[in-house]
């Protein structure tokens, strides 16, 4: 899935996350809080639908690169929910490495 028809996607449901469509690093736990909200409203959003929008904006060059120490994490409403850690870093840089790797 294209970065961007994911993010629009994301943005039909909840269009606080990514404002202008513009990435921001998202809550770490961020796909469970977004499923309760389908399941408790009705959303017609797919299980499947949900997690491949989120991996494909998640191991995005572009939403990687916004791991940076420090920086805010966001909920799904568009609300500081966090910031990114250390080990957060570290796991992202592992993460770029075994890509580049592969390619």
């Amino acid at each position: 899935m294209l970065l961007e028809e994911a993010i629009s996607q994301i943005t039909t449901f909840w269009p606080n996350l990514f404002p202008d469509s513009k990435l921001c690093p998202m809550k770490v736990g961020i796909q469970q809080d977004m499923w309760q909200e389908v399941k408790g409203k009705g959303l017609p959003l797919a299980r499947r639908r949900l997690s491949a929008c989120l991996g494909s904006i998640g191991h995005h060059a572009d939403y990687r690169a916004l791991i940076q120490l420090g920086a805010f994490r966001y909920d799904k409403d568009g609300q500081i929910a966090g910031v990114v850690t250390q080990a957060d870093v570290e796991d992202n840089l592992q993460r770029l490495a075994r890509r580049n790797k592969d390619k």
